[in-house]
Parts: C-alpha cells; structure tokens; sequence
C-alpha cells in the first residue's frame, strides 16, 4: 500500500511537469480514495487487536447486549435499521462486553453490507445456553466464498477498505468465551449466524 501511494506520488510529480494537469489530478483523487481505503483497514487492524485483548468480564443480560449492538449499528449507519426481537426471560452470560457486542454489530454490519433489507435478531435459552442468532434476508454467501468466509484477511471486500478479520475476530472471541459461532445460509436467500455461550 506504502508503495502505491508512492509510486503514485512519483507519477503526479512527473504528470505535474508535463503540465497534464487533468491526469495528476485523477491520480491524486485515486491516492487520496487508496489513503481513505487503508486507513479502514488499519482501523479495522486496530479494532481486531482490542477485541483480542483480555479484558475483565462482567454479568450482562442479553436483551442489554443486543440493544447494544443494535444501537451501535444505527448511529453508524442510520439508513438500516435492523428488527430485534428477543425472548431470553432475563437470561444473563459473563463476557467481555465490549468484545461481544463488537461482534454482534460486527455481524450485523456484514448483512446490511450483503443487502438486507431486513435483520433480526433473536435469543433464546436453550438448556444451559444462551443462543442468539442474526438472520437476514441479503444475497447469502456464493458456494464458491463459503468455504474460506472465515479464513483470516479473506473478503471478497478488500477495494472498500476490509480486511477479512471480522468472522475471525468473531470466531475466535466465542471460542475464548467457551462458545461457538455456525454460519448456515442459502445463496439469494439470505445468511443465518448462530452464536452459542454459556449462561453465566
């Protein structure tokens, strides 16, 4: 990337003495869309990395969690607003709070990305679990991405400044809790993500 904007700053510097003012000035606007690209991907690094680092857990009840995550996804994009229901009878989970519901909003990101025009989610107890699931009605995931989704730095998003860390983060943060994260979807028919933790 460092490179790029290099050589693209080389290549202004020598449009600009060939006075081809209309071609440095495209080149400028490719290198400040590539500076804005990886600055997400750095941000995103940098969110991976937090979210990996141990924090002290606490008791949270999981209807708090999903408005949570579900609040932190509209005040940044206010154009999809997800539905949520939830019926957990006050159930609670002992996590790290910060790091769960990035992944919730993590995973709500993901569907409106896929063009949901509807999300929601749902919990529920199931035995000695809390089982949550966010499921959307966007173009699912191709048979041909499905097998590496959650390999780390893999997205079929890399040009808008992803980084493929988000399942990995997701996966890994539900392992460290004791839980688990499945994936089920049908392509054109929507993606279905279940998230399993035990109940505190």
């Amino acid at each position: 990337q460092i490179n790029a904007i290099s050589m693209n700053a080389e290549l202004v510097k020598l449009l600009l003495e060939r006075s081809d003012v209309a071609r440095a000035d495209e080149t400028i606007k490719r290198m400040l869309s590539d500076c804005g690209r990886y600055g997400r991907m750095v941000r995103g690094l940098e969110r991976f990395g937090a979210c990996m680092t141990a924090r002290e857990r606490e008791t949270v009840k999981v209807a708090d969690l999903i408005d949570g995550a579900t609040v932190a996804f509209i005040q940044e994009r206010s154009s999809a607003k997800p539905t949520m229901t939830a019926d957990v009878d006050g159930a609670s989970i002992v996590v790290d709070r910060v790091g769960m519901q990035r992944v919730l909003t993590g995973l709500i990101h993901n569907a409106a990305e896929a063009g949901a025009a509807s999300i929601a989610i749902q919990a529920r107890r199931e035995a000695d679990a809390v089982v949550m699931v966010v499921a959307d009605d966007g173009s699912g995931i191709a048979p041909n991405v499905r097998a590496r989704i959650a390999e780390p730095f893999f997205t079929t998003r890399r040009d808008e400044g992803h980084n493929g860390l988000g399942l990995t983060l997701a996966t890994e943060i539900l392992s460290a809790h004791g839980g688990s994260l499945t994936i089920d979807e049908n392509v054109g028919r929507g993606t279905r993500v279940t998230l399993r933790l035990p109940l505190a």
